[in-house]
């Protein structure tokens, strides 16, 4: 049997709270960086005439350093903050608020694929939800909702999810969920 205290689990996945608020932090601090440039990008265009096509939706940012996270624990506390406020001076959220709101999306999962789920064809054992709020969880370590829709990365958590635990759904029926989902939605600039 693997000793625990010598798995790679415990060294590249559990997380203190320092460590967890300072992942959390890491990734606002990534995405304020992102959309101040996708903004300047935006603005630079718009004085030119003309149109790269790209928009924050063309142009993902998807970062990983959560998985890394040990190794280079010193450097993340070495980098620059990055900007407060977007151009037309609207607040960025800050990673409490994040937080606030990954948790929201993750309890509105049992009534997407949970045991209360509104579609009958998605009612599955509550271990699916679990796993889809790991997932996710997960993903926002190293993501920002300012970044990354929750609503999508909620869906396609839940997805996912039921392929790992082998409780397979139909794609279409994710699709009607989806619509039929009463939560807000990141709108399309």
């Amino acid at each position: 049997m693997c000793d625990p205290a010598d798995s790679s689990q415990l060294k590249a996945w559990l997380f203190s709270q320092v460590d967890l608020d300072l992942c959390r932090t890491r990734a606002n601090r990534v995405a304020r960086k992102y959309i101040s440039s996708i903004q300047k990008r935006n603005k630079e265009t718009a004085e030119d005439n003309g149109n790269s096509g790209k928009s924050p939706v063309d142009d993902p940012l998807i970062e990983f350093f959560a998985r890394d996270f040990a190794k280079k624990k010193n450097a993340f506390l070495e980098e620059e903050e990055g900007p407060m406020q977007t151009e037309d001076l609207n607040d960025y959220l800050i990673p409490s608020e994040e937080a606030l709101l990954v948790s929201f999306y993750t309890s509105k999962l049992p009534s997407l694929i949970g045991p209360q789920a509104q579609l009958p064809r998605l009612r599955r054992e509550s271990k699916i939800p679990a796993t889809a709020a790991l997932l996710m969880k997960r993903f926002y370590l190293s993501n920002s909702v300012m970044v990354h829709d929750p609503k999508t990365i909620m869906v396609s958590a839940a997805f996912l999810a039921s392929k790992v635990e082998d409780a397979m759904t139909d794609v279409r029926n994710w699709k009607k969920e989806q619509t039929n989902c009463n939560l807000p939605s990141r709108r399309p600039r």
